[in-house]
């Protein structure tokens, strides 16, 4: 994924914004990483659910403690019955708090998949839970299709330099052994 371009890497607050999807009105909130330094943020915080872009109402989440569970993460087979999800007809979000502002590589959501569907969906990260800056936003950049492998936003560039940087390939020499070969196969 490309660097998404925002004037702080470090941040507080995050929000996950869905709206209907193109099956149906439901949105199913699977993961959500934080990461900064190796280091899962996200991961046992509860998020708190809202709805209404232009004002907030709080709103209850079903099985909330599922969007931040490592476990999905570390997965090979990924379970799809685990999901936070809001009843609403209106913009919802799940918003984390980190607690205190933290210097964060990148932001990696997983909304539900299997069937390959395209959400309406907004990102936006704050320093301060007053001023939000949109990551993300279908209705100006278009839907993406949901998959296995998450959404990834980069927010610090060093983070990829030191990501490409560890990518490293030797060639010193190629040896080849041949043993136990009689003279007729040689």
């Amino acid at each position: 994924s490309k660097k998404v371009d925002t004037s702080f890497s470090k941040i507080r607050y995050v929000r996950d914004w869905l709206n209907g999807n193109s099956i149906d009105n439901t949105n199913y909130w699977l993961n959500c990483e934080i990461s900064g330094g190796n280091v899962n943020y996200a991961s046992g915080i509860t998020p708190k659910g809202y709805n209404g872009l232009d004002s907030l109402a709080t709103v209850e989440v079903t099985n909330p403690s599922y969007y931040t569970d490592n476990s999905f993460i570390d997965s090979e087979e990924r379970d799809l019955t685990r999901y936070a999800s809001i009843s609403s007809n209106d913009w919802c979000c799940l918003q984390l708090d980190l607690g205190d502002v933290k210097s964060v590589d990148y932001i990696r959501i997983w909304h539900y998949y299997a069937d390959e569907r395209e959400y309406n969906h907004k990102l936006q990260i704050s320093q301060d839970g007053s001023n939000w800056q949109t990551l993300y936003d279908s209705e100006v950049q278009g839907r993406y299709t949901e998959s296995n492998s998450g959404k990834t936003y980069i927010l610090n560039e060093a983070y990829i330099t030191e990501a490409f940087s560890q990518i490293r390939q030797d060639i010193n020499g190629i040896n080849l052994t041949v043993s136990n070969m009689s003279e007729e196969n040689a």
